[in-house]
């Protein structure tokens, strides 16, 4: 791998990148046949060929820095190198550049995967088991990974302090999702396992050959974390996908992860990874464009933390999963009978005659510190649910206007 950190500003992109290749990957002959470079992605496919028309094209990846990203495209490629020293099978890299110049942003360069990641059967996953055992024989300290920040000794508070932050970063309080966050906290352990996770571990991430996994591509989210927290990601987007029930693709990656890793991936606190990650998700939706935020993430989240307090957290996923389901029906029903004026009501009960948006946010606050912990957590969700309830109701109103 290689790397470059200056670069003339091209008018066209595949010039560019194809200036770069030829000066700072080793490719000097390299000609850029085609590049995909829709203004709105961060990844892009492009089709090298070669001076010499007797060579094979060479199709590449070309990752672009994301607007928020921190860290350096050079430690982004650490990565990559270490999951593939691991045995992890992940995408060549060939260059990093951290010039903005070159193409309006960092970037970096990797071979492109072969395999397809459209729809697997269950004994696919046990591959993709056995390889996240080899990724998570990746601890800290790692040579080459001195740049991903130590989350310390608890994982889960970790992630609760960052969503919380990103939750300040928000104009609006989120209730449900400060309701959903201090469940976490509450559950959290004080010491996890730390591995090294990819951080986005969904289906379209694995490309596949029959049943066997040929690469796992998308590792901007990479980071030192709790084994569970890979496998449920994958579970969520198995879900989203509309792939039915998990059990059976979860039996499977369980069965060969412990083959691969010669010790029972523990899979109990499975439902608190789940809900961690739905609460992610949820919180991504929010941050993204107002016209792809979406509800359903956080009626989501906070189904599955009512769900898992209702059925008990070792409660198989099942049972969960029936719960969360039902849950979000009956609030689904409701949304936007009389639930405006009930919230009001709450809210002026608890802060007199602040009932507008700053009642909202001091209410939110509460929920963060733990005030409705005890004997007045039922009030809480009652009114939770209602706003719950609003908030779908009107964002349901605003795709009808839309469309």
């Amino acid at each position: 791998m290689t790397q470059g950190t200056t670069g003339t500003a091209h008018e066209r992109p595949a010039d560019a990148l194809e200036a770069f290749l030829r000066e700072a990957c080793g490719v000097p002959d390299a000609r850029v046949a085609a590049i995909d470079f829709p203004e709105d992605r961060e990844r892009l496919s492009v089709e090298v060929r070669f001076e010499d028309e007797t060579r094979d094209p060479l199709p590449l990846v070309v990752e672009l820095a994301a607007g928020d990203e921190r860290g350096s495209q050079a430690e982004r490629l650490a990565v990559v190198e270490a999951a593939r020293t691991a045995g992890v099978p992940a995408p060549e890299p060939l260059g990093a550049c951290e010039d903005a110049a070159v193409l309006g942003r960092p970037f970096h360069v990797l071979r492109a995967a072969p395999g397809s990641s459209g729809a697997v059967s269950t004994g696919a996953f046990g591959s993709v088991g056995a390889t996240l055992a080899r990724l998570h024989g990746v601890r800290p300290p790692w040579p080459g990974l001195e740049a991903l920040e130590d989350p310390g000794p608890s994982l889960g508070l970790a992630r609760v302090t960052e969503m919380r932050a990103r939750l300040d970063a928000l104009d609006a309080p989120q209730p449900a999702l400060e309701w959903v966050l201090r469940t976490l906290e509450r559950r959290a352990r004080r010491f996890d396992e730390v591995v090294l996770g990819h951080g986005a571990l969904e289906p379209a991430a694995c490309r596949f050959e029959g049943e066997t996994l040929v690469a796992i591509e998308r590792w901007r989210g990479a980071r030192w974390a709790h084994p569970l927290e890979d496998v449920a990601c994958l579970c969520l987007g198995l879900e989203r996908e509309g792939a039915g029930r998990v059990d059976e693709p979860l039996q499977a990656l369980v069965r060969e992860y412990g083959v691969q890793a010669g010790r029972r991936l523990d899979t109990e606190e499975l439902p608190y990874w789940l809900l961690l990650a739905a609460t992610e998700h949820a919180v991504e939706s929010l941050e993204g464009p107002a016209e792809h935020a979406t509800p359903r993430a956080v009626l989501e989240a906070f189904s599955r933390a009512e769900a898992m307090r209702a059925s008990g957290a070792a409660a198989d996923l099942g049972r969960i999963g029936g719960a969360r389901r039902a849950f979000e029906s009956e609030i689904l029903s409701r949304a936007g009978a009389t639930t405006r004026s009930a919230g009001e009501r709450h809210l002026s009960a608890l802060y007199g005659d602040d009932a507008g948006p700053a009642g909202l946010s001091r209410f939110s606050r509460d929920v963060r510190d733990g005030v409705f912990d005890g004997a007045c957590a039922q009030g809480a969700r009652v009114l939770i649910v209602g706003w719950l309830e609003e908030t779908l109701a009107a964002g349901e109103a605003a795709s009808d206007t839309a469309s």
